[in-house]
């Protein structure tokens, strides 16, 4: 992995600046990898008119070799600084997807499972026909939100008001958005697909776990795999995860989002007719093109 990307260790905030957003491409090493980087940026841009999908997608900062040891110990901070009472809707839902819940791993669990099947509880299969992209938080539960950056941006505030820390995670070339939470540990969670891994000890695997030791995805309990969406199989979104997602030739990044930041973002959403019209399908072919070149895989579906 350290031929995958340049550039010193980093030790501090002001280091981490060059390893985020668009300045970190020149951090990604190979042509196509850094291009496809480079046209996730912009379409996520023309998904969004600008607004914060796309601002938090200019915060992505990359895991890689270089950045790891100071994203694991001070980029994120591992207690929440929500403020009870200001988001009462959010409290509504993570009060009663937590219900049976004791431990924050379990409420971690339930409120993914609550995102997984979000469209399915607002009679929302998922389609790009009239679609509204983006939203606030209480607006992406009642659209029924099914796009993976969706939902990891509603998953890791519905964790911060239930007490978990977490971030959202960019598979950048893969082209799917997921989240890593706290529980005493950092754990990877897909919130979209409903998939996580447990490491031989019964703890959970973090992406950067994932991205060392790949080996993790095998052999997982049946317990683990029954979360899986419906709209896959297990050992299907296993093995993107082995062939995208946490191979060696992806750009993976972490973005910190919390509702106390959400006067810094524009949550206006945005139409399927508007974003079309400004061209989404156009870079969205080269974007797919991108991603098949890296890997030399024929992707399908979304995320």
């Amino acid at each position: 992995m350290d031929e995958m990307f340049a550039g010193p260790p980093v030790e501090s905030l002001d280091d981490l600046r060059h390893y985020t957003g668009l300045a970190a491409a020149e951090r990604i090493v190979g042509e196509r990898r850094r291009a496809a980087y480079i046209v996730n940026y912009n379409q996520l841009d023309v998904n969004y008119s600008g607004t914060v999908d796309f601002q938090l997608r200019r915060e992505l900062v990359l895991l890689c070799p270089q950045t790891a040891d100071f994203l694991y110990r001070s980029y994120t901070p591992e207690r929440t600084s929500y403020v009870a009472g200001s988001r009462p809707g959010l409290e509504c839902v993570v009060g009663r997807a937590t219900s049976q819940a004791e431990s924050p791993a379990d409420k971690a669990l339930a409120l993914m499972r609550f995102c997984r099947d979000v469209h399915r509880e607002a009679g929302r299969e998922p389609s790009h026909d009239d679609y509204i992209y983006g939203g606030t938080e209480e607006e992406l539960i009642a659209k029924g939100e099914w796009l993976c950056e969706g939902l990891s941006r509603l998953y890791v505030p519905l964790c911060e008001v239930a007490g978990i820390p977490g971030r959202i995670l960019y598979h950048v070339i893969g082209g799917h958005v997921t989240a890593e939470v706290f529980v005493g540990e950092w754990a990877y969670v897909d919130p979209r697909m409903g998939v996580y891994f447990r490491k031989a000890d019964g703890g959970f695997a973090s992406a950067w776990d994932l991205m060392n030791d790949p080996s993790i995805m095998a052999n997982q309990p049946d317990d683990v795999k029954r979360d899986v969406s419906y709209q896959a199989t297990w050992d299907e979104r296993a093995a993107r995860c082995r062939e995208l997602f946490f191979d060696s030739r992806e750009v993976n990044g972490f973005i910190n989002y919390s509702l106390s930041d959400s006067p810094r973002y524009d949550y206006t959403q945005t139409t399927s007719e508007q974003a079309s019209e400004a061209g989404l399908w156009t870079i969205n072919k080269e974007y797919r093109a991108l991603i098949e070149a890296v890997f030399g895989v024929e992707v399908t579906g979304f995320g």
